[in-house]
């Protein structure tokens, strides 16, 4: 039994996508609201994604710049607490926290997007030189 949740996990981690697809599709159902389910899919796939992004800067570059994830995510926290300081001129700390996490949601994906294709390109150079 621990061996299945272990290869679940490890699923949803190198394929976060996975997780997106199947909680928008749950909560599509659930809640009859496409918006909603976006928000929920996109929110419970964030951490997949960054697990995702340190897994696979280890596989390409071999070794773990999880440093430079926690910096970059403490940098975003940083910018989003800052601009609703700005615009709003009070913080609320779960508006911040929403933003916050959202705007990770788009940079890993980014990111996880960018790291597939490089280790995309890099095997398929390995095999034809």
């Amino acid at each position: 039994m621990g061996s299945l949740v272990a290869g679940l996990v490890a699923a949803c981690v190198i394929m976060p996508f996975i997780v997106y697809m199947t909680v928008y599709t749950i909560s599509r159902h659930m809640y009859k609201n496409n918006k909603k389910a976006l928000r929920l899919s996109a929110d419970s796939t964030t951490i997949f994604l960054i697990m995702a992004v340190h897994y696979s800067v280890i596989a390409l570059f071999e070794t773990s710049y999880l440093w430079i994830i926690i910096i970059i995510l403490i940098l975003i926290a940083a910018i989003v607490l800052f601009m609703q300081y700005k615009v709003r001129e009070e913080v609320d700390l779960k508006r911040v926290f929403t933003s916050f996490w959202r705007a990770s949601f788009l940079l890993f994906s980014l990111g996880y997007f960018l790291l597939s294709v490089i280790g995309i390109t890099e095997r398929i150079v390995k095999i034809f030189i």
